[in-house]
């Protein structure tokens, strides 16, 4: 068996020192990065995926509710109140939902517009009649140009016409009684429905006669206030900033400018009887058309429908870490995300509603907080509706 030998020429190779160029590469570190890449990638793999683990499976969550800035509308006068929309309907901005209708507001309008034009054919007749030495002539002459009767007959005829609506009110009050006990008698079935409209149409017959009674007396009224107005207007008086003219003028233009400021009052009173706002609002109630309502009495509620906000229900385990300017997510039922914020806590805490308590779940004591919503678009904001359970993950 031959020996295996190594040649003497291959061993000066072996132990001949390496060239220059062969030695400087080895000699050059490899940089960190590059020998240590796949273990940097793997420690950045595994730390993102423990904050994706705690951050975003495992973040709290808690229930909530969609809420709106309700409003309550109020009867500015009384009046008939007619309905222009729907309970449930959803109103665009500056549309009417309702107004009420105020006949003695027209009336008293009226009246104010035809005093403010007596006033100013009364002040020309003056400027007319101020060459006139016996101020008692011209009196009697404004009494015949404007068909006043003397204050005796009027007062007489207004005395007479209380005294009557005093006795019609009466009659009125015994009708109402008695109708009152018709109705409880057609339930025991001791009156027929004939009673009752027998009845009912002698309520209407004196309630007409009420009304026109009133007219009348409202009408004498307003004859003394003229009456009253042109004995003032040759009154001594000195008013100023009216030394250019006489002092019965200088009445009738204070008169006149007090006049045009109560119509201007009438006026924005009666604007106010028709209801509409700057947004959109959804009508939550509203009282049936032609219902009679009184000055403060409430017509309905609506909802602005550009004020919603998230009302959260936070356990007393994680209040530690809520406060307010924390960031939250809004997931509403169909999957969607909304970006929210806390604006403000309860005032105590309260039972969680009965709407959120699934049924394995113990009812408990909750603080509310109040999240305003930074992010949602148009479609979104029309198919939110009041107490519309919501999820709220804290970020």
């Amino acid at each position: 068996m031959k020996r295996f030998t190594v040649s003497k020429k291959l061993k000066e190779s072996m132990s001949s020192p390496k060239p220059p160029e062969v030695q400087r590469e080895v000699s050059e570190k490899i940089p960190f990065w590059r020998k240590y890449f796949l273990q940097i990638v793997i420690v950045i793999f595994m730390i993102l995926f423990v904050w994706f683990v705690f951050n975003v499976l495992y973040r709290e969550k808690i229930k909530g509710l969609v809420k709106f800035e309700k409003i309550t509308l109020e009867a500015p006068v009384s009046g008939t109140f007619i309905a222009l929309a729907s309970d449930g309907e959803v109103v665009e901005r500056n549309h009417v939902i309702g107004k009420i209708i105020n006949p003695e507001l027209d009336e008293k309008i009226k009246a104010l517009k035809d005093e403010l034009t007596f006033l100013e054919k009364l002040k020309k007749d003056l400027e007319k009649e101020k060459q006139l030495k016996n101020k008692m002539i011209a009196f009697n002459q404004l009494l015949t140009i404007y068909n006043l009767p003397d204050r005796k007959s009027i007062q007489k005829r207004l005395s007479i016409n209380k005294n009557f609506l005093k006795q019609l009110e009466q009659q009125i009050s015994l009708l109402e009684k008695r109708v009152s006990k018709i109705e409880e008698l057609i339930k025991v079935g001791s009156a027929t429905e004939f009673d009752l409209d027998k009845v009912r149409g002698q309520l209407f017959r004196l309630q007409r006669e009420r009304i026109d009674l009133e007219m009348d007396i409202e009408k004498l009224q307003g004859q003394l206030r003229k009456l009253d107005r042109i004995e003032s207007l040759f009154k001594t008086v000195n008013p100023e900033n009216y030394s250019t003219t006489s002092p019965e003028v200088a009445n009738v233009e204070i008169l006149i400018r007090k006049a045009e400021k109560e119509i201007e009052i009438l006026k924005k009173k009666l604007h106010s009887t028709q209801f509409s706002f700057p947004f959109d609002v959804q009508v939550v109630h509203l009282l049936p058309s032609n219902s009679y309502v009184f000055e403060g009495s409430t017509v309905g509620r609506v909802i602005n429908l550009n004020s919603f906000y998230v009302k959260g229900y936070i356990p007393p385990e994680i209040l530690d870490d809520v406060f307010v300017g924390r960031k939250v997510n809004v997931i509403l039922p169909d999957g969607k995300k909304l970006k929210g914020i806390i604006e403000g806590f309860g005032a105590e805490v309260v039972p969680k509603p009965a709407m959120l308590v699934g049924s394995l779940e113990k009812k408990r004591y909750v603080l509310p907080v109040k999240i305003r919503l930074t992010s949602y678009t148009d479609f979104i904001k029309n198919n939110i509706y009041e107490n519309m359970p919501v999820e709220i993950e804290l970020n």
